[in-house]
């Protein structure tokens, strides 16, 4: 069925771009795929309903959410690990998410 085909090929994008969107940029994701990064984000923005940026995000503070259950790990750790340019960053994209700052978060719920 080409319509089933169609599926597999969008799930391995969507595996592909979860596990990389952290590290690559949106050209070289798309260009993975043989996409212009505008084709790779219309195609993303139809299936998903997200754009690139958002959907980075998204997976950027999930990978938060995980790494704060270590208490190894201290908070500008887990920024640089999650691909933030700076702590700062960090807070406020989890402050603006959870209305509270990681170490919050942390102590709160885990």
């Amino acid at each position: 069925c080409l319509s089933r085909g169609l599926g597999d090929v969008y799930k391995r994008q969507i595996q592909y771009l979860r596990k990389n969107c952290l590290s690559m940029s949106l050209p070289a994701i798309a260009q993975h795929f043989h996409y212009t990064p505008e084709q790779f984000e219309a195609h993303l923005q139809r299936h998903t309903g997200r754009n690139f940026q958002s959907y980075a995000q998204e997976v950027q503070i999930n990978h938060a959410l995980m790494l704060l259950q270590n208490p190894e790990l201290n908070i500008y750790q887990i920024a640089e690990s999650c691909g933030y340019i700076s702590a700062d960053e960090f807070f406020r994209a989890f402050q603006d998410k959870f209305h509270l700052s990681p170490a919050e978060y942390r102590n709160q719920f885990l």
